[in-house]
């Protein structure tokens, strides 16, 4: 018995004869006349019964990657037939796992597809691939911590992509041309959800349910929405003119925002019930600054650093001073140590008790810091403050680093008797922060956080939390990740269905070592003088050019990139993304193997000629696909590496075949 698809018989095809295409044996099992075989149909993300072959998804798909079905000779979409004759007439999607950008995202944002996009010059199409996953692409393409650039497979070969200018560069085009490339949203729905808190967590999780059609109303204690994207990051960094944009965005699709509405003042988790509400998500964020612990810390001219950059951000009054001291060394260290010198200081330092390499900040928020004047100190700890004829003194601790605690950073300990003293007009302390909620029948973790479930809801029934409240002082993407995941369980608990996250792996690493060395393009900013004279944004963003030189550097590590293009191209609904393999048992009598042989690998065994370095080195089979009609340059005589005819060829013969050491020792002879 042969094995082929089942839909095929449709098609004139043998009544006796399945064949199932894109699959592989598996176990072999029995004896002749009852064997038992197992078959791995692997998924080909395509319905090959649906699929006309019509090339419509692979004319939309971005992403090229080298045509293994040509022996490389040539690059074809992710999204492929191997030639027009296959059979079945039907593409399929090549994945090799999760992009490792995307794997790396906590919003698992598609950058290899939006990048790939762009790279082509569609920018619209790249737009809309964005804000699939990300309600605010401007925000994060400036103030993200970007992990993705960490996990980047270019920095294999020279530097990471930089991927969060060209999300910045796509959110800056929309809002240039006047576009809007919101998602479509489903159909209205009854439900109503409540979100406790406009900053990037509630924020997401009201976009992501007003998508799916719910009415959800967005409440706040502050004048304005945004949390710590308008009143935690300094506008150098991240201009107020740019999170309104987003945030208005968000309301203009049908989120109700009421401002001035404090939980615990104005209404209750009851009081939420009661008006209406069926599901409700707590993202108020951790705005209470924690203490040091040092004598004198009280004292009027010690600020918490959150309480600084609200007010420096708000355009509210700061205290007067020309020598800040600030002690802690994350971003929000960093972010009031430029900040005050924006606002006059003529010294500003930083002292934190670890050494640079355990510092929680941004390695280019620290080098930005330092190239403006700022000095840091490590291996400093408050000890106690005093003040002496009107004059502020901190008295410090010199600490040693010793073995690594919970996070992972080796612990500091004060060396006994050892210590200094720094004086200051202004000292900020900015060493933390936590959450200060209502209690209101929630449990709570040890620091002071809310503790939910796998499900992020918490222990009253369906209400639900995330971002800082439940994580303590994270991350902007986090926060938005964390947003968009209480979203999807949201809706799963209003439908009754049950809330589980696909676990995907990582793209195995898939270096190109011929690929042309190109380091990442450098964003232009703003002169020195310039940006320490007042809070206009540091970086200027990329022109339209190096957008796309720099999205060219993009070695498309997962294969498919699942920016939909093909599914929105696709006029049959053919395509699935989750589709999974399966396993197929089949009983037959007897079992013909005829699996072919492979072809001798010149680059194992023979690097010193150049086959796969050099693109005009082929093989006789490769020479063969050149000159076949169906082959990658339709029967034309031509050189790999332009589409040129050569002017000259040289054969050489026998590679291999009686090389008994290296080769496999044996001699078609029909060469």
């Amino acid at each position: 018995m042969c094995i082929l698809s089942p839909k095929l018989v449709e098609c004139g095809r043998h009544l006796n004869i399945d064949i199932l295409s894109y699959a592989e044996v598996d176990t072999i099992a029995g004896e002749p006349g009852n064997f038992r075989v197992s078959v791995r149909n692997k998924a080909r993300y395509v319905d090959p019964g649906e699929c006309t072959g019509c090339g419509d998804c692979a004319e939309a798909c971005p992403v090229e990657v080298p045509n293994h079905c040509e022996n490389y000779l040539n690059t074809r979409k992710v999204v492929y037939r191997p030639f027009p004759q296959a059979f079945p007439n039907a593409f399929t999607i090549e994945k090799h796992g999760v992009a490792n950008c995307q794997a790396a995202c906590p919003l698992e944002q598609k950058a290899q597809g939006y990048v790939a996009l762009l790279r082509a010059g569609r920018y619209e199409d790249a737009g809309r691939t964005v804000r699939l996953d990300n309600p605010f692409p401007a925000i994060c393409g400036r103030a993200c911590h970007h992990p993705c650039m960490e996990a980047c497979q270019r920095g294999e070969l020279d530097e990471p992509l930089g991927i969060p200018h060209l999300k910045r560069f796509l959110a800056d085009y929309e809002t240039d041309k006047g576009l809007s490339l919101i998602p479509e949203k489903e159909p209205a729905r009854e439900n109503k959800v409540a979100v406790v808190g406009a900053g990037p967590s509630g924020l997401s999780c009201a976009w992501f349910l007003s998508l799916r059609g719910y009415q959800v109303t967005v409440f706040d204690e502050r004048e304005h929405p945004g949390g710590m994207m308008r009143y935690g990051i300094p506008s150098y960094r991240l201009p107020r003119n740019v999170v309104g944009r987003e945030i208005d965005t968000i309301l203009e699709g049908g989120v109700e925002l009421q401002t001035g509405r404090s939980w615990g003042r104005d209404f209750t988790l009851d009081d939420l019930k009661k008006m209406g509400f069926e599901a409700a998500y707590l993202a108020c964020g951790a705005w209470r600054g924690m203490k040091s612990g040092a004598e004198g810390e009280d004292h009027p001219r010690v600020m918490d650093g959150l309480d600084y950059l609200e007010r420096v951000n708000s355009g509210r009054e700061v205290p007067t001073a020309e020598d800040v001291v600030i002690v802690g060394g994350g971003n929000v260290a960093i972010d009031c140590a430029r900040s005050a010198l924006r606002r006059g200081a003529r010294r500003v330092s930083i002292y934190y008790r670890r050494s640079r390499e355990e510092m929680p900040a941004r390695d280019e928020e620290i080098e930005d810091a330092i190239s403006e004047g700022v000095e840091i100190f490590y291996c400093a700890s408050p000890k106690r403050f005093t003040e002496r004829s009107g004059t502020l003194y901190l008295e410090t601790y010199v600490m040693r680093l010793c073995a690594p605690d919970e996070s992972g950073r080796r612990k500091p300990e004060p060396i006994p008797g050892v210590g200094f003293e720094v004086a200051g007009d202004l000292f900020i302390l900015a060493i933390g922060q936590k959450p200060a909620v209502p209690e209101e029948g929630l449990e709570f973790e040890r620091w002071g956080t809310v503790k939910v479930n796998k499900r992020m809801e918490t222990s009253r029934p369906g209400v639900f939390a995330g971002g800082d409240l439940v994580l303590g002082p994270a991350t902007l993407v986090e926060a938005i990740a964390h947003g968009k995941r209480a979203a999807a369980s949201i809706h799963a608990f209003l439908c009754g269905e049950t809330y589980t996250e696909e676990e995907r792996s990582p793209a195995p690493l898939r270096i190109d070592w011929g690929e042309k060395l190109a380091n990442r393009i450098r964003m232009k900013t703003l002169p020195l003088e310039e940006r320490k004279a007042g809070f206009e944004e540091v970086e200027i963003g990329y022109s339209e050019e190096e957008a796309k030189e720099e999205a060219a550097r993009c070695l498309s590590c997962g294969g498919c990139s699942e920016c939909m293009q093909c599914v929105v191209a696709c006029q049959r609904n053919a395509i699935n993304h989750r589709q999974n393999e399966t396993l197929q048992e089949i009983e037959v009598g007897a079992i013909l193997f005829a699996a072919g042989a492979e072809a001798f690998d010149p680059v194992e065994w023979y690097r010193e000629l150049g086959y796969r370095r050099f693109p005009n080195v082929v093989t006789s089979l490769d020479f063969e696909r050149i000159l076949n009609a169906s082959g990658p340059f339709q029967g034309k005589v031509v050189r790999p590496s332009d589409g040129n005819v050569p002017r000259r060829i040289g054969f050489v013969q026998c590679v291999g075949s009686r090389d008994k050491e290296r080769g496999k020792g044996y001699c078609s002879s029909v060469c």
